[in-house]
């Protein structure tokens, strides 16, 4: 039997002065081709599993930091109803492809592994980001949402240095929406950075930068993707990215107020 944390050892500082990708899911990745990036080891984060090529990526490790995310039943967080996960069930489903990744999440996931290759951190009250406490197999402050995660872990590994990819909302201006949703329509331009504080916190531990599509700045050194791609990007919308089953799946989550983001166009769209 597997001893929760304890586990996480085995983990430190196996990549140690190599260079990741991290995988966020902004609508960036419409854009981009994954097989352009087998170059590096690559960190995903929340949904990145649904995208059709996933299976591109050298990925050596899956971060979804969510209490209580695989369990089939759980109360929504939007309308606190005790229901079907059904985001949840689809990532186990679509994870079960994958059983040779590492997949880390919230020590309250336990009861609910998806696949063998499942490991578990916990804030133990730590709940801010502190350098002091990126520790996978005691203290890891790094909880507060999937980027805090993957570049915690990619501390923890030996990573020197990330590129991110599909981070969009540390651009200037801000890019909305996610690859797997229909276009999100831009309201106000935010110039603000909402990630300031945990980049100030971690930026002795790993040079973090950024890669995108056609912005105008960032908050991190940019990389333009057209650059590294070297031949024309192609945009794809999300019926051409993720198979009939996960669209129907996440568009039924929409419906039934378990997930914000509207996957199926309709006419007044």
């Amino acid at each position: 039997m597997k001893i929760p944390l304890r586990e996480n050892t085995r983990f430190k500082n196996i990549y140690d002065g190599q260079t990741c990708f991290i995988f966020g899911n902004g609508a960036s990745i419409k854009y981009m081709n994954l097989s352009d990036f087998k170059d590096n080891k690559s960190i995903a984060i929340n949904l990145m599993v649904l995208h059709e090529d996933f299976h591109e990526l050298d990925c050596c490790a899956y971060v979804l930091p969510e209490s209580y995310f695989f369990y089939k039943y759980f109360r929504n967080p939007y309308d606190k109803k005790f229901k079907e996960n059904i985001i949840g069930n689809l990532f186990r489903k679509k994870i079960k492809n994958f059983n040779d990744i590492n997949l880390f999440t919230s020590i309250s996931n336990y009861f609910g592994a998806p696949i063998d290759n499942t490991y578990y951190f916990h804030h133990f009250d730590k709940k801010i980001p502190d350098k002091n406490f990126i520790n996978l197999s005691y203290k890891f402050s790094m909880m507060a949402g999937g980027l805090y995660a993957a570049l915690g872990v990619s501390i923890y590994f030996g990573f020197t240095k990330a590129i991110l990819i599909g981070c969009d909302y540390l651009m200037t201006p801000r890019m909305y929406g996610h690859f797997y949703s229909i276009p999100r329509k831009f309201g106000k331009v935010d110039y603000s950075n909402p990630y300031a504080k945990l980049l100030s916190e971690i930026r002795e531990l790993i040079d973090v930068e950024i890669m995108g599509i056609n912005a105008n700045s960032s908050w991190l050194k940019y990389h333009e993707y057209t650059n590294v791609a070297n031949k024309p990007i192609k945009y794809r919308e999300n019926v051409e990215i993720l198979d009939s089953y996960s669209l129907n799946e996440m568009h039924r989550a929409y419906i039934d107020g378990q997930f914000p983001h509207k996957i199926i166009k309709n006419e007044d769209d």
